[in-house]
């Protein structure tokens, strides 16, 4: 019998990088080999697209999220000690150093849609 995704503890996400009028700059899939839970996965999305927006000179970010969690996360210390706190924190480290201006706001899903079809190319 074989395991679902759910089950391995398999996680796959997608990013999609905008330019100031909402073109597509740059995107990503992947497959994480080992997740905790869903904050996770966003989170490692994130850390992920931070390096790939540095190497394209962008300075001023808008990180979104569909889950409020995260965006909390970036935003406070609240979450500090969660199973996905030092990836907040890697995050946090990787903005104060590589970003002038960054900001990080809640979008609804279905604002989000581009790069939830990253991820489902990442399952297969």
């Amino acid at each position: 019998m074989e395991l679902s995704v759910l089950q391995r503890r398999l996680g796959v996400f997608g990013f999609l990088v905008r330019d100031h009028l909402g073109c597509g700059v740059l995107a990503e899939a992947a497959r994480l080999t080992y997740v905790h839970d869903a904050i996770s996965v966003e989170a490692e999305a994130c850390l992920a697209a931070l390096p790939a927006v540095v190497a394209h000179g962008i300075t001023s970010i808008l990180v979104e999220s569909d889950l409020s969690v995260l965006i909390s996360a970036l935003q406070t210390n609240e979450y500090a000690s969660a199973p996905g706190g030092s990836i907040f924190r890697e995050i946090k480290v990787l903005v104060q150093v590589d970003f002038a201006n960054v900001e990080s706001v809640f979008a609804p899903r279905a604002c989000s849609t581009a790069a939830h079809e990253l991820a489902q190319r990442g399952v297969n």
